[in-house]
């Protein structure tokens, strides 16, 4: 069974600050955050100042307030991707009924509206009838009754893969996690972690924000939905966390001193699924790590 990631749940609650920030600058935010907390250090806005320099989001502080180094934070996100992301993320997606958390993958198209309104009744008839823990459909184009398609029920709403990957033993401790289905099927926890942090390490404009000779100079990684994120979920969890170092290794560019990984945004005070670091010359799993408000 492929194990997905989660996406940003409606329901969470932040600290009113975080609250108030659009969802970019949240991400920001809670980045240095995370970074501050495993790191102890200081995290502090970057002062922009004036000039035509391309600066990063955050400067790092030592005991004494001297800087020590810059966190530049950014995203995988794909824009038509996030304009789904943005609607599915004012709904509730907890159905009264559900024992299961499911993935549901749509296409290009797709109703959020209508999507919400009846995709909990469906899902609860096929726990019933006995959810599938593997994505439906097996095969591309499989729609109907025969054993391994996507009902056509589902299908009518824009769905084109379902995956029930989680038992719970409340009916209010399901959820249901909406995402785009990207092109392409090849999956690899291995590369693909390592194929989309180095995407980012590789764009000159990350690299500008942090070069200059001040120690630290990290790039924080937030993993949209996708093979990235379905990775860093799978390679957090046993078996495959065992040996983290087996893994593909990131290039870093020169004066870049780490990368961060984390997929999230999730619950408050746990904002992140899973917190990775490579620092030139191992991995690090950080876990889920607890903040304070």
């Amino acid at each position: 069974m492929r194990k997905q990631p989660p996406t940003d749940p409606a329901q969470s609650s932040y600290p009113e600050a975080l609250e108030a920030l659009s969802y970019p600058k949240r991400l920001e935010k809670v980045a240095a955050l995370l970074v501050g907390h495993v790191t102890k250090a200081a995290i502090e806005d970057l002062d922009p100042g004036g000039g035509s320099k391309q600066l990063a989001d955050f400067e790092i502080l030592d005991a004494s307030r001297n800087r020590i180094g810059l966190l530049e934070v950014t995203t995988t996100t794909r824009p038509d991707r996030a304009s789904l992301q943005a609607q599915v993320r004012k709904k509730n997606w907890q159905f009264p009924g559900l024992m299961w958390s499911w993935v549901i993958f749509t296409g290009t198209k797709v109703g959020v509206r209508h999507l919400h309104k009846e995709l909990g009744p469906l899902l609860r008839e096929l726990e019933l009838a006995g959810p599938p823990e593997d994505l439906v459909p097996e095969y591309p184009g499989m729609i109907g009754n025969e054993k391994g398609a996507l009902p056509s029920d589902l299908a009518a709403l824009g769905v084109v893969e379902a995956c029930a990957y989680h038992h719970h033993d409340n009916q209010n401790e399901s959820w249901v996690s909406v995402q785009r289905r990207e092109p392409g099927g090849f999956f690899s926890a291995e590369h693909n972690l390592t194929a989309e942090i180095q995407a980012e390490l590789d764009k000159p404009d990350n690299q500008a924000k942090l070069s200059g000779d001040l120690g630290r100079a990290e790039l924080f990684v937030w993993l949209d939905v996708g093979q990235g994120a379905l990775s860093a979920i799978t390679l957090s969890e046993p078996p495959w966390n065992v040996d983290l170092n087996k893994i593909d290794r990131p290039t870093l560019p020169e004066g870049v001193t780490a990368v961060w990984a984390a997929t999230g945004l999730a619950d408050w005070p746990q904002p992140a699924q899973t917190l990775f670091r490579y620092d030139g010359s191992s991995w690090s799993n950080h876990g889920k790590p607890l903040l304070k408000d």
